[in-house]
């Protein structure tokens, strides 16, 4: 069974939460409760335990709750992807909370519709929504941050560039079909154990030349993901998982 998500707000007294409204009939139908059940809770942003259900109804759903274990520690990743389909921005959320990154930056690409940037998909309380249940999945408690960014360039030259000497990242990759080098050709820089990557995925179609120029010129380098062209959400499981594996062994 899932992890239950509660609120900080929900927590009536130290050790007991109450879902109401909407939140209790969300309890109720997905995770199927059930007076005396226990269950995988977490506190959103906080620790991990179990809940027992002292009470199961439409109106109130009571958790007596033990939430003794640290947080999942938080992947050192910030991911920069171009805003894709609505229903791969839902996906891309979940996956970002399922797999711990620490940030993830939506932003604007020539090679996708910019009708894609007014979607709901992209509205706080949707991405909240889905970052839940990725966090659901995984048994973990603590969202990335995702920040939406409708301009390519302000965002590169105005955000991020500013922010690279503090980040001090060991990896900067930009990874788009038909880039000469491959996973194969990175390596961390100083042992790598907890330092920050910045991973940057473009659209089924790659980003433009302009764009992948701009990356470069902050010190990413251009890699392909294989002969195979993966769809975003594909593209950032397969990223990830190998970073990892090259963490380990730089």
């Amino acid at each position: 069974m899932n992890s239950i998500i509660i609120f900080p707000e929900e927590f009536t007294a130290q050790n007991l939460a109450v879902l109401r409204g909407v939140r209790a009939h969300y309890a109720l139908q997905v995770h199927d409760l059930k007076v005396g059940l226990t269950v995988a809770a977490a506190k959103l942003g906080g620790e991990r335990g179990r809940a027992s259900v002292k009470r199961a109804d439409p109106q109130e759903v009571w958790l007596e709750t033990d939430l003794t274990d640290a947080p999942f520690p938080v992947l050192p990743y910030e991911l920069i992807v171009a805003v894709p389909r609505p229903q791969t921005v839902r996906k891309v959320a979940q996956i970002a909370a399922t797999l711990g990154l620490s940030r993830v930056h939506i932003i604007r690409s020539a090679n996708v519709e910019k009708s894609y940037l007014s979607s709901r998909a992209l509205t706080p309380e949707n991405l909240l929504a889905e970052g839940l249940k990725g966090l659901e999945q995984s048994g973990g408690s603590l969202l990335p941050e995702v920040m939406v960014h409708r301009r390519f360039r302000p965002f590169l030259e105005d955000y991020l560039s500013p922010r690279l000497g503090e980040l001090k990242p060991a990896l900067k990759v930009v990874a788009t079909p038909g880039a000469k080098c491959g996973i194969d050709s990175l390596k961390f820089s100083g042992g790598g154990c907890s330092k920050t990557a910045l991973v940057a995925i473009g659209p089924e179609s790659g980003w433009n030349n302009f764009e992948v120029l701009s990356f470069e010129r902050l010190g990413f380098k251009q890699i392909n993901l294989g002969v195979r062209i993966l769809r975003v959400e594909s593209a950032l499981i397969w990223l990830i998982a190998q970073l990892e594996l090259l963490k380990d062994i730089s």
